[in-house]
């Protein structure tokens, strides 16, 4: 039977049909309200008919069970579902329901669309309004003939390693097998019912409904790839790459997707670890000075050669069509017989060698090369391939070469450091007497020239034992024997000690020697107090004797980071910029020497290495016909809080 009025779709998604009654309409309004929000959550077919028998509601899980669409079934009898094997009792059914009756669980046969037969278990009450007046019918009904195909495809599907899931056409998933939990990580009751996009990430997730849809139009079998880029999206929020076949199954009116699921993210990974792995290689021979090379035994022939190789012996082997032999015939005519017989005889057979030799390059150079060879075992265990570096080892051999020169050099030092500290003592010891009988003869009665005579004796003498001295102090640096004895110092105090010693000298030069304590008054240096008096004693001579007349010398302190510096400035004749490098080297005065200005060329020298050795640093700078400035560094105490220590 067909129907007199228009259809109108709800927004939920239920498609009814229009009454041709104003009554009628007004009737029906509560009762359809209350059967929407039912049908539309239902994943069975929920059909309402009038008391005619034509349908009246569809919801979207009918058209799916059935294969009709909306538009096609409403204002028709429901006839038009019934096996002609059930009519009859359709009929009946219908009749017991208009009269108020309710039937459950009612086992009949419907027919799809596309002519299946169903088999279906059906449920259909009366549907009434406020009044309790029965207004029409409504039923349920869910394929029986598809649960019990659903139950054995699971059981097949379960003894399967991929994970498989069913797909209906509304895009719901109807199956999974327990692979598909435990790659995804979700269970049975998440995922049945549920939109099959849940396990598409974003982007693809926003086209993917599309593709379904196109799918089912013609649906047909996709097997597995062996490439894939498709991603799938676990509970917990990961990707991994899928390897995914796809198929259609047919069960009564309905259509079905099938998805085989495999997770290839080991495999992917293990090929771009294996591509990584090979470029990183090849960028590696390509850059290091270390050569690369591949043979292979049998035919013997190159099969890879790295530029460093190239660079090394200075052809290429590969592209001039040379032998592996002929590398070998590269060799120093001393060396060879020894290559034969230690590396090329063992290389050639597949064998791990090593050698050190000289090869001539092609350009008649020679150089000292590291060789070794390494067989290359095949997945059937067998050796058809050879894998060799060459590495330039001249440097290593100068090395060795400056090792052995150092260690001689390191004796001669030790054994120069032995005399000269024997030859100081020993000299210190007649000096010693000669210094004491002058002291002597300075207190008798002597003429003028006597006197002078003895002056010389005695000014010649405490010179030459300041200079034993200061070897003695170089000599005992030089051998790890000086005892340096750390403590925090009053730098403010020290300075002034020091420069009180100092000032009856810069007077007599007609030299202005000035420091003033500021804020450094309270500062504190870590140093040995006495080998730091020695070295700005030494700073400050210097400063004076190398000084002009009227000139000055000043004293000032700073802090840089965690040192204190002394810095003593001039303005003597300066220092030429050339001559700078050679200032700590002992016994050069760097000229001074034809002066008449006195020294041993060995101040400056011990000076820098005592303060090395408390920690510190000697620094000079100096421009000629202005001056010099000297600065000794030496660490903070704690970082120069004078209440740390005690002044």
């Amino acid at each position: 039977m067909g129907h007199n009025g228009p259809t109108n779709t709800g927004g939920n998604g239920i498609t009814t049909a229009g009454d041709t009654t104003p009554s009628t309409v007004a009737e029906d309004h509560d009762a359809k309200a209350r059967l929407d929000a039912v049908a539309l959550a239902s994943h069975d077919a929920i059909i309402s008919k009038d008391l005619d028998g034509r349908i009246t509601s569809w919801n979207p899980a009918a058209e799916l069970l059935y294969g009709y669409s909306a538009e096609e079934v409403l204002g028709r009898h429901s006839s038009l579902l019934v096996h002609e094997d059930h009519l009859a009792s359709e009929a009946e059914l219908l009749s017991r329901v208009a009269g108020g009756e309710r039937v459950a669980n009612f086992r009949t046969r419907r027919i799809g669309k596309n002519g299946a037969i169903l088999e279906v278990s059906l449920s259909m009450s009366p549907v009434r309004d406020d009044n309790g007046v029965i207004l029409g019918m409504a039923s349920a009904s869910h394929d029986v003939g598809l649960a019990l195909a659903e139950t054995y495809f699971l059981e097949l599907v379960q003894t399967t390693s991929y994970a498989v899931l069913c797909v209906d056409g509304g895009g719901l998933i109807t199956l999974v097998n327990d692979q598909v939990q435990r790659l995804f990580g979700y269970t049975q009751a998440e995922l049945i019912g549920q939109p099959v996009e849940m396990l598409i990430p974003m982007p693809s997730r926003a086209i993917h409904p599309a593709l379904r849809h196109a799918y089912f139009m013609n649906p047909t079998n996709r097997p597995m790839r062996t490439r894939t880029n498709l991603a799938c999206l676990r509970k917990d929020g990961t990707t991994f790459a899928a390897n995914i076949g796809i198929g259609s199954v047919h069960i009564g009116a309905r259509v079905f997707i099938t998805a085989t699921i495999a997770d290839v993210s080991p495999e992917i990974a293990v090929q771009a670890a294996l591509r990584e792995s090979e470029a990183r290689f090849r960028q590696m021979a390509d850059s290091v000075d270390v050569g690369f090379v591949l043979r292979n035994l049998d035919p013997p022939d190159y099969l890879y050669v790295s530029p460093g190789f190239v660079e090394i012996y200075g052809f290429d082997p590969m592209h001039e069509h040379e032998t592996p032999s002929s590398v070998i015939r590269r060799t120093h005519p001393d060396d060879l017989e020894r290559v034969l017989a230690d590396y090329w005889e063992y290389a050639k057979e597949g064998l791990p060698a090593q050698v050190e030799c000289r090869i001539i390059r092609a350009d008649g150079e020679m150089r000292w090369v590291h060789l070794t060879a390494r067989p290359v075992i095949d997945t059937d265990g067998m050796v058809r391939r050879s894998a060799g570096t060459v590495e330039d080892i001249a440097d290593t051999k100068l090395a060795e070469a400056a090792v052995r020169t150092a260690r001689e050099l390191t004796g001669a030092n030790a054994a120069k450091n032995e005399f000269l500290s024997r030859m100081s003592h020993e000299l210190r010891t007649p000096l010693n007497a000669v210094l004491g009988f002058a002291q002597l003869l300075e207190t008798d009665e002597l003429s003028s020239g006597q006197h002078d005579a003895v002056q010389q004796i005695l000014n010649g003498g405490r010179h030459l034992l300041e200079l034993i001295n200061d070897v003695l102090d170089i000599t005992t640096i030089e051998s790890d024997q000086l005892h340096i004895s750390l403590e925090p110092l009053l730098i403010s105090e020290l300075l002034t000690e020091t420069i009180d010693l100092m000032t009856p000298l810069a007077e007599a030069a007609d030299i202005t020697l000035e420091y003033r304590a500021g804020r450094d008054a309270g500062w504190y240096g870590v140093a040995d107090r006495r080998r730091l008096r020695q070295v700005i004693l030494n700073l400050l001579s210097n400063a004076i004797k190398y000084n002009k007349g009227g000139g000055r010398v000043d004293v000032t302190c700073r802090t840089s980071g965690a040192h204190l510096a002394i810095v003593i400035t001039d303005t003597g004749r300066g220092i030429r910029a050339e001559d700078l490098p050679r200032l700590f080297t002992p016994f050069d005065r760097l000229g001074a020497q034809a002066t008449s200005v006195e020294g041993t060329g060995v101040g400056l020298a011990l000076s820098q290495r005592l303060m090395s050795s408390m920690g510190g640093t000697l620094h000079a700078t100096s421009l000629v016909d202005v001056g010099s400035t000297f600065t000794a560094s030496i660490p903070l105490a704690d970082h120069g809080s004078a209440g740390s220590w005690p002044a």
